[in-house]
C-alpha cells in the first residue's frame, strides 16, 4: 500500500472534529446515512475497531453527515476534512510491481506474445538481443519498464494463457513475473507472490517499442562511423 497516502488518511481521522445534531423524527435515509456511500473502519493498536460512516452533504457551510456505528448520533464534519476517506480504494495502493535499477540489474529477459528481448550488461555499457546499448539507451529502457505499474486492485485469479514473462537479475538474486491477457488488461504475477495485478498491454507494447527504437538509433550511428 502507499504509506504517504495512508498516512494522510490516518491524519485526517486522528483530527476530525463534528458537531451532534438534532435528528427528531428524521430517518438516517434523510442524512445518506440508511446506505451510506462510504464507510471506513480504523482499526487501533489495542485491538479495537471504529466504523464511521458518510452521508450526504449538507445543504448549507460545506458540511457532511456522519455516524460511527454503534452511536445513535449524527454530526457534521468539515466536507474538506473527508476528502481523503472518501477516495477509491484503489488510491491507497502502491502501484509499483518491479523496480529496475541500472546498478544493481546483471540482465533482463522480456517475452511478450512473439516478442524476446534479452538486456545483458557488458562491461559500462548492455546489450541488448545481442546489440550494444549505451549507458544511457539501457538508463531510458529501465525508466519505460518502471513505468509498466498496477492499474487497479488485485484480482482473484490469473486468466488462462501465459502471454509475458520478465525476469530481472540482480547479484543478490533473480525474481519472474508471468502473465496472461483478457480482454483489454494484462494480468501479472510475482513467482511464489499472492497478488495479481492488472497492468494496461499498451505499456508492454511501449517498452517494445522504445527497445527497437534504441537499437535502431545504435545502429544508424555504426553505419554512420563505417561512411565516415
Amino acid at each position: 500500500m502507499d504509506g504517504a497516502s495512508l498516512d494522510a488518511v490516518a491524519s485526517s481521522m486522528a483530527s476530525l472534529t463534528g458537531k451532534r445534531i438534532e435528528q427528531s423524527d428524521q430517518a438516517l435515509a434523510d442524512f445518506g446515512l440508511e446506505d451510506p456511500s462510504t464507510a471506513v473502519t480504523l482499526r487501533l493498536s489495542d485491538g479495537q475497531t471504529y466504523t464511521l460512516s458518510l452521508g450526504d452533504e449538507t445543504p448549507v457551510d460545506n458540511m457532511r453527515y456522519v455516524q460511527v456505528e454503534g452511536v445513535s448520533a449524527i454530526y457534521t464534519v468539515d466536507a474538506f476534512a473527508l476528502e481523503e476517506l472518501s477516495q477509491p480504494a484503489d488510491t491507497f495502493m502502491d502501484r509499483t510491481l518491479w523496480s529496475v535499477e541500472e546498478d544493481d540489474v546483471t540482465s533482463i529477459a522480456l517475452t511478450w506474445g512473439d516478442e524476446e528481448i534479452q538486456i545483458a550488461r557488458d562491461g559500462d555499457e548492455w546489450k541488448v538481443n545481442g546489440k550494444q546499448l549505451s549507458t544511457e539507451q539501457a538508463g531510458a529502457i529501465f525508466s519505460q519498464m518502471n513505468a509498466v505499474t498496477a492499474q487497479g486492485l488485485p484480482v482473484e485469479a490469473m486468466p488462462d494463457g501465459s502471454d509475458f514473462q520478465l525476469t530481472i537479475e540482480t547479484e543478490e538474486g533473480a525474481e519472474t513475473w508471468t502473465g496472461a491477457r483478457k480482454e483489454d488488461r494484462l494480468f501479472v504475477q510475482k513467482e511464489g507472490g499472492e497478488w495479481i495485478y492488472p497492468v494496461v498491454p499498451a505499456d508492454i507494447d511501449q517498452l517494445i517499442e522504445d527497445v527497437h527504437s534504441v537499437r535502431e538509433q545504435k545502429e544508424g550511428e555504426r553505419e554512420g562511423k563505417d561512411h565516415d
